[in-house]
């Protein structure tokens, strides 16, 4: 597919209503200036994913009860490989299996936590858990 565009003084451009498929997409783009003259062809990878990544918590289930001094609370479960865990804003450390694990800080009381998992294209997916913590 051939698209020209009229670039502006200060050298930008935009493409619109561009449609692409779910995978790579491979664009190639060269400048001609009026008298002619091309610049190389160069290329530009864009992948395109609108898929959600995989969360399951495995650890703890919603409606837990934790006691003690100790209040760091373990937050564990699998998502798929490069995805970026959150938890109530602090991330999870996700190895390259996807497992991940988190020793939230919990507060006296009813905790509620937002697990959150994006990938790069930042499609993501969340779950809502409460948990009550008594020191």
């Amino acid at each position: 597919l051939a698209q020209k565009l009229l670039i502006s003084a200060d050298g930008k451009f935009e493409i619109e209503n561009f449609n692409l498929t779910y995978g790579e997409n491979k664009l190639q783009l060269k400048a001609t200036d009026l008298a002619g003259n091309s610049s190389p062809i160069t290329e530009q990878l864009i992948v395109f994913d609108n898929t959600a990544p995989n969360l399951e918590v495995t650890e703890p289930k919603s409606g837990s009860v934790f006691f003690g001094q100790a209040n760091l609370i373990k937050i564990s479960g699998k998502t798929d490989p490069a995805t970026t865990i959150l938890v109530n804003g602090l991330w999870a450390i996700v190895d390259q299996e996807g497992k991940f694990l988190l020793n939230y800080p919990a507060t006296p009381g009813v905790n509620r936590l937002e697990i959150s998992a994006q990938v790069a294209a930042g499609n993501q997916i969340k779950q809502n858990l409460f948990i009550y913590y008594n020191p």
